[in-house]
């Protein structure tokens, strides 16, 4: 019983590290996306106009802080 529980967390944690590592892919390509900077941008508009305003810029800032974290 405690193999098979050793196990089942080995194969999460796996599975955890997997997810992660593709999270993070992503997160890069966005980072040096054309469409990402334009979302941004539009983000940064939207505050400043009021259109958006309980919500927060969305940026590559905040995209490099999660990654370093």
């Amino acid at each position: 019983l405690h193999i098979a529980r050793e196990h089942a967390l080995r194969v999460d944690l796996w599975k955890a590290q997997e997810r992660l590592a593709r999270q993070e892919k992503l997160l890069r390509r966005l980072l040096e996306s054309n469409a990402f900077a334009v979302a941004e941008w539009l983000s940064r508009l939207r505050v400043r106009a009021g259109i958006a305003p309980g919500q927060s810029v969305i940026s590559r800032e905040e995209v490099h802080r999660a990654l370093r974290e």
